[in-house]
C-alpha cells in the first residue's frame, strides 16, 4: 500500500464514520413509522418495516462482496508492498483498514439515504 492509498483511506473512514454517525438518528426517526405500522393490520402492510429488513440484508451482501473483493485485492499486492515496507506491520494494518472500509460502505450509504428521506418534511 502506498502513501497515496493509506491517506485515500484514512479520508474513506472519516467520512463513512461521519455516515454511521446518523444511525441513532434515523433509529429515532424510523421508530415511530414502525409503531405506527405494529398497530395496523397486517393487510394494510408495512412498508417500512419491509424496508427495513430488506435494506440491512442487501447492504450485508454487498458489503461481504466489497470485504472479499478488497481483500482479495489486497492480497495479490501484498507480498511487494511487504517487500517495500520498513515494517512488516504497516502493509498488513493497511490492509485491514481497506477492507473494514469495503465491508462498511454500503450500510453507510443506506444510512445516508435513510436520514435523507425520513428527514424530508411532510407535506400533507
Amino acid at each position: 500500500m502506498t502513501k497515496r492509498s493509506s491517506a485515500k483511506t484514512a479520508r474513506e473512514a472519516a467520512q463513512l464514520a461521519q455516515q454511521l454517525m446518523l444511525t441513532p438518528m434515523v433509529m429515532a426517526m424510523r421508530m415511530p413509522i414502525l409503531a405506527a405500522e405494529a398497530g395496523s393490520s397486517v393487510l394494510a402492510g408495512r412498508p417500512e418495516s419491509l424496508a427495513a429488513v430488506s435494506e440491512k440484508m442487501a447492504a450485508v451482501a454487498e458489503g461481504a462482496m466489497a470485504a472479499q473483493l478488497a481483500f482479495l485485492r489486497g492480497a495479490a499486492m501484498l507480498p511487494m508492498s511487504m517487500f517495500r515496507a520498513t515494517s512488516h506491520a504497516g502493509p498488513l494494518v493497511d490492509l485491514a483498514g481497506e477492507v473494514a472500509v469495503a465491508a462498511l460502505k454500503p450500510a453507510a450509504r443506506q444510512v445516508s439515504r435513510n436520514h435523507k428521506r425520513l428527514s424530508r418534511t411532510r407535506k400533507g
